[in-house]
């Protein structure tokens, strides 16, 4: 009865074995596979045609710079400020909303060209480096200077403003110049009167 007992065991551990050495080469040599893939899909929302008008092209080239020191009642403390002179260049394009542009038949042969505010278009050719950096022998108790803040600065709205009120003599010249040629490629003999929003 025992040895029964103790070879059923034995059988037991056998099989148990067989079927853990089973399962541990059915999980190396599975039949069953993972397959995967990824999609990407992009849809376009809209189109829209663009009439903007390019006058000018403006070549900047400039260098700001920024200043920043730890103060102590009021007073800047020696040899904690920070210099960060930062030397950039870009393209500036100005112009006119082109589809905002009224030509109307005032006579014969006579039209009138009403022109809205001129625009900033939009920059190319970016360049940004620095120029010269100081700092004082205790700077490290003055908070680093923000450079993208200064980029910021140089081609933010304002910037932008002042572009189109230096340049809007040359504008309205270019814009003439611009219209007529268009027209007086069609008929030589027509007369223009233009009006200019904000003149």
């Amino acid at each position: 009865m025992v040895k029964r007992l103790v070879a059923g065991i034995i059988v037991l551990m056998l099989l148990l074995a067989v079927l853990l050495g089973f399962a541990a080469w059915l999980g190396n040599f599975s039949v069953f596979s993972v397959f995967a893939s990824s999609s990407d899909e992009k849809v376009v929302q809209s189109i829209s045609r663009e009439e903007e008008v390019v006058l000018l092209r403006l070549g900047i080239q400039g260098i700001a710079e920024e200043t920043v020191a730890t103060e102590v009642f009021g007073q800047a403390l020696p040899g904690s400020g920070r210099a960060h002179f930062l030397k950039y260049k870009y393209s500036a394009m100005l112009g006119v909303d082109g589809a905002e542009v009224d030509i109307e038949k005032v006579a014969d042969k006579k039209f009138r060209i009403s022109v809205p505010e001129f625009t900033f278009l939009g920059h190319s050719d970016v360049s940004f480096e620095t120029a010269v950096e100081d700092n004082g022998v205790i700077s490290f108790l003055t908070p680093e200077i923000d450079i993208p803040q200064t980029v910021t600065k140089i081609l933010n709205n304002e910037a932008k403003d002042q572009h189109i009120q230096d340049n809007k003599e040359l504008l309205e010249d270019q814009c003439k110049n611009f219209y007529t040629s268009i027209i007086r490629g069609v008929d030589p003999g027509v007369e223009f009167e233009f009006s200019f929003a904000g003149s």
